[in-house]
């Protein structure tokens, strides 16, 4: 495909030989493939909220887990909300279902940039930890749109089988304990230290003149005190190697895993809290609260204080594990929101909040009620952590007042089973980095502003579905899909179609299902098309694009961020129509961008079209991603001859 631009007069068509209304505005000619004629706007469906809900109560809730010795409790309260989202799609229960995802395999594989074993041409692109241990992407803290970006490539969530959250050796704390007690002592002090900008040896100097002893006879007051943490609350050890392979033992990609379930959406909820404002937003917890009562766990940041400044660890009742804080503050724990109660009293919380109402948060700290013994005969999960329920079990749960000022980001995820339950699956993609840094935006346009992604089918298949990331709420989204012209120029230069249009209340990840599959030979170039846009305060539409941002090295190591973000965008992938040409995104980017940005996020699902497909699917098939480097045919061939196009599993 050549980058030559043409004029909108060539890509243009005057529809019903006059003017045709595009949400607020009419204009003498409208692009083709930007026609809205996806009908009246969606209005979503409100339910009556009632003044307490649980989703446990509804059985949609999994056990609560403990993420030691890692810092994921991101992926901990994604894959708690995954896990939520699912059984309610499947109409199922925990205690019919079992079920149980691998937050290992969210971990690594979300801070990992793809191979060439899984994309040839977009190899070197997405996370990069800064510190190149196998295991640091264990400790490098993380955000849900991490976890979106992973699952919207067909990638994961897979069974907790398949990857248990446990090191290569299944090496326990305690047995780690038991061979190097010095050391593995020294490590927690170091860390207690830490917060009292001291190094361990002043630390222990500093409590031994405290307490009348020695350093000697307080180190060895500590090192009992970790033998005792340790037998306590038993977890594997960082001190093993948890990485997992790139392929498996039949040279697939391990990171292409999934357990038959493809993300749908990721909904980013209305903002928490205006800065400076001390009342959350009314429509963000009306949002969150729809959100749970449709079945979807709900993902936050938050700051988790561990002081006692700010939480209340008991009062008459018996044992509350609550939190409210009133100043604004960073975060640095997420978890997921299963309920709320809007008369939980004010008066339960250490520093009284503005009024009553708090969120049931499910955490990732243990407990005593959920903690169990896995496959290999450890105890796991156990925790004396959380509101003690009327047995005096210790559940993982806390109460987080609705006017907790740290509050952030609320986030929920919907899945559905319709494509990776088809052998031949497959995803068309050219974006695996997350928006790190948020989007990288075009400026707003009355006149249409339009992407899109050029692909080559590496064998015959059937679309089923296309996605697209929002970057604002209430954008509505045209789609459409070009079979291209072997000399095709531009992404629009061929036959289309289809064309349909949705609304999205909220920003974030969205896929849509094709009324009929598409079918495209093997060697066809293909577009998708998105035009999206909002309506400005003087009720006309306004029309942008966007794509993922990221992080450069230097900035992550200045900011104090653990990993970093890399983009690979190649001539011909991505294509931008603005001021009314098609223009290359890569020639863009070159001249507009100076930070990590990636390509469109815009993906095409797909089907094996020679495969009948299947009505179920077990938890270890494999997808694999059908995008290529698209400059022309030699390219694609040369991809076909090195084994692309092949379907795994």
């Amino acid at each position: 495909m050549k980058t030559k631009r043409f004029l909108s007069i060539l890509l243009c068509i005057v529809m019903l030989g006059g003017l045709l209304s595009v949400g607020a505005n009419a204009q003498d000619e409208i692009c083709l493939w930007a026609v809205d004629d996806g009908g009246e706007p969606m209005v979503a469906a409100r339910s009556e909220l009632p003044a307490k809900y649980d989703l446990r109560d509804e059985g949609l809730v999994t056990p609560v887990k403990l993420q030691n010795p890692w810092g994921s409790c991101w992926a901990f309260g994604g894959i708690a909300a995954a896990e939520t989202s699912i059984l309610s799609a499947f109409g199922s229960t925990y205690a019919a279902s079992g079920l149980d995802l691998s937050e290992r395999h969210l971990t690594y594989f979300a801070l990992q940039p793809v191979t060439e074993s899984v994309s040839r041409s977009q190899a070197g692109e997405g996370l990069i930890t800064i510190d190149p241990s196998p295991n640091a992407a264990f400790d490098a803290g993380g955000a849900p749109i991490y976890i979106t970006t992973l699952f919207s490539q067909g990638t994961g969530p897979v069974p907790e089988s398949s990857f248990p959250y446990r090191g290569a050796n299944a090496l326990t704390n305690t047995e780690y304990f038991d061979q190097h007690p010095d050391e593995a002592t020294l490590e927690e002090l170091s860390a207690a230290a830490e917060a009292y900008g001291m190094t361990a040896e002043e630390f222990i100097h500093m409590r031994a003149e405290q307490k009348g002893k020695t350093d000697e006879e307080m180190f060895a007051y500590f090192r009992e005190a970790v033998r005792d943490v340790y037998a306590s609350s038993p977890s594997y050890s960082k001190h093993d190697d948890w990485s997992i392979p790139e392929l498996d033992g039949n040279g697939h990609p391990n990171r292409l895993l999934s357990s038959g379930v493809v993300l749908k959406d990721g909904n980013v909820l209305p903002a928490y809290r205006t800065s400076g404002e001390t009342v959350p937003n009314a429509d963000s917890i009306n949002a969150m609260k729809q959100e749970l009562v449709n079945g979807h766990g709900v993902i936050i940041g938050f700051f988790a204080d561990q002081s006692g400044e700010y939480t209340m660890t008991s009062d008459e009742g018996g044992s509350q594990y609550n939190q409210y804080i009133d100043r604004e503050s960073g975060t640095n724990h997420s978890v997921c929101v299963v309920g709320w109660d809007d008369g939980y009293a004010a008066e339960n919380f250490k520093i009284t909040p503005p009024g009553n109402g708090a969120w049931i948060v499910k955490n990732s700290w243990g407990s005593t009620l959920d903690a169990a013994t896995d496959d290999l005969g450890t105890p796991v999960g156990r925790s004396e952590y959380g509101v003690k329920n009327a047995e005096g079990e210790y559940t993982g749960y806390f109460y987080l007042s609705y006017y907790d000022q740290t509050i952030v980001r609320p986030e929920t995820m919907e899945f559905t089973a319709n494509l990776a339950n088809d052998e031949g699956f497959y995803t068309l993609q050219y974006d695996y980095m997350p928006a790190q840094g948020g989007f990288f935006s075009t400026q707003p346009d009355e006149n249409v502003v339009s992407a899109a992604n050029v692909f080559v089918a590496g064998g015959d298949a059937e679309l089923k579905s296309v996605s697209t990331r929002t970057s604002a709420e209430n954008m509505r989204v045209t789609f459409a899909v070009y079979l291209l012209e072997d000399d095709a120029e531009n992404p629009t230069d061929g036959e289309l179609v289809c064309r349909t249009s949705k609304n999205f209340e909220y920003s974030g990840f969205h896929r849509m299902d094709l009324d009929q599959p598409i079918v495209v030979e093997e060697g066809q170039a293909f577009s998708v098309v998105t035009t999206a846009s909002v309506l400005n305060e003087n009720g006309k539409r306004e029309y942008s694009v966007a794509a993922n941002l990221g992080a450069t090295r230097e900035q992550a190591e200045y900011y104090g961020v653990k990993c970093y973000s890399n983009a690979v965008v190649n001539e011909g992938e991505s294509w931008l129509y603005v001021n009314g040409e098609w223009g290359d995104w890569s020639e863009y980017l070159a001249e507009n961008a100076t930070v990590p940005v990636d390509n469109f996020s815009i993906t095409a699902y797909a089907v094996d079209a020679e495969l009948e497909p299947t009505p179920t699917a077990g938890p270890g098939d494999l997808n694999h991603d059908g995008s290529v480097d698209m400059r022309d045919l030699l390219m694609l061939r040369q991809y076909l001859a090195g084994g692309y196009g092949i379907t795994l599993g």
